[in-house]
């Protein structure tokens, strides 16, 4: 059991090395193989934060997973909260321009991969 985030951008880069292909880079996506903690080793430099986008996400949230494990309470509009968002909304920004291909980035009006 590990307590390593991964997105939904790893599954590619792990699927093959763990089929033998290893080696297979994926140009531009930030993902790369987690076949190591697979077989229980934890990666030097694992992610604290892991990135995806919805077609139509809503509201902002955020929960405090320390004093609310269960997610029952929104803080994202809570003034204590403040520096948090604009924290993550930063490294949110960051990764975006870095991995984000126009033609479908929403937030710049790219359209939907699937529409």
């Amino acid at each position: 059991m590990s307590d390593l985030l991964v997105g939904q951008y790893v599954l590619a880069p792990t699927l093959m090395e763990y089929l033998g292909h290893d080696g297979v880079e994926f140009a531009g996506a930030p993902g790369r193989s987690f076949v190591p903690v697979l077989a229980g080793k934890e990666p030097l430099d694992a992610p604290d934060a892991v990135f995806f986008e919805q077609e139509d996400s809503g509201p902002a949230v955020l929960f405090d997973l320390e004093d609310d494990p269960g997610q029952r309470t929104d803080v994202a509009g809570d003034p204590a909260y403040t520096a948090v968002v604009a924290d993550l909304d930063a490294q949110l920004t960051r990764f975006f321009e870095r991995y984000a291909n126009r033609r479908y980035d929403l937030w710049q009006g790219g359209r939907a991969k699937g529409s």
